[in-house]
């Protein structure tokens, strides 16, 4: 499996472990109950976020938690919020679990799905959230683990890569044949029953703003790309070499991704 700080250039683990000074130095940190987090960002949006353990005001060495990616882009998802479930005993790292884009917070499944997301700063939106279903912005990281492109929908759809899996169906138990529309999300919660961090999704959509950026600590070049997907869009990065096909703005994509979420400020979150 692909690490998740490659799509952001870290192509080897030991690219992370030799910059994490310099992630430390230029990082801003900030408390929550049972530890902090430490956040580095680069100017192009790439993110590190450090979770630790532990207060520096007790005098005693704080202990890490979690070091994952993350990465800052324009990407906006309406979700109604009706669980949220921690990774660790100090409840720092977690997963949010919502229905895109519902007609109403009070009626969460009339959204277009249910999906979960691994949310950086958990610990903050745990404590503040007394009451759920809430109605929230995401901003939603894709880290693509494997993607390919496509000149247009149509060459999506005629490519074998529509194609998704069989199933079963819940009703007749017959299998049936599952196509990814061209802008669709199908997420596939693959840590949710252990409780292990991993929330994962196929995605399909339309490219609609491209860059190509470069990793400041291993000069390695990614992919940032805008995508409209089905409930919004989010921002799907990727290593240049591990993307099949030419992306370009207007063109299709699909994406076998991790996916890291921050909330988006309002009023009411």
């Amino acid at each position: 499996m692909i690490t998740h700080a490659r799509c952001l250039g870290y192509d080897e683990a030991q690219s992370l472990v030799n910059a994490l000074h310099a992630i430390l130095t230029e990082s801003e940190g900030y408390e929550v109950e049972n530890g902090a987090y430490f956040v580095w960002q680069a100017p192009n949006g790439a993110q590190i976020w450090l979770t630790m353990k532990g207060s520096s005001k007790s005098g005693a060495s704080m202990e890490v938690v979690d070091l994952e990616p993350h990465y800052n882009g324009a990407g906006r998802m309406q979700a109604a919020v009706v669980e949220m479930v921690p990774y660790d005993e100090e409840e720092l790292t977690g997963a949010l679990y919502g229905w895109s884009s519902p007609l109403s917070v009070e009626d969460p499944e009339t959204g277009y799905y249910p999906f979960s997301v691994d949310l950086r700063d958990f610990s903050t939106h745990l404590h503040a959230w007394q009451i759920l279903p809430r109605m929230v912005t995401l901003q939603i990281a894709a880290f693509a683990q494997e993607a390919w492109c496509f000149d247009d929908e149509q060459s999506y759809l005629q490519s074998d890569h529509s194609i998704l899996t069989e199933s079963e169906d819940e009703e007749t138990g017959e299998l049936v044949t599952l196509r990814l529309a061209p802008q669709a999300m199908l997420p596939i919660n693959e840590g949710a029953s252990d409780n292990v961090a991993g929330n994962y999704a196929l995605l399909t959509g339309r490219i609609v703003e491209l860059h190509r950026l470069q990793n400041p600590h291993t000069g390695k070049n990614f992919l940032a790309m805008l995508v409209d997907t089905y409930g919004g869009s989010v921002d799907v990065v990727a290593l240049e070499d591990d993307v099949e096909g030419t992306p370009h703005t207007g063109g299709t994509i699909k994406a076998y991704a991790w996916l890291s979420a921050q909330v988006i400020p309002t009023e009411e979150s």
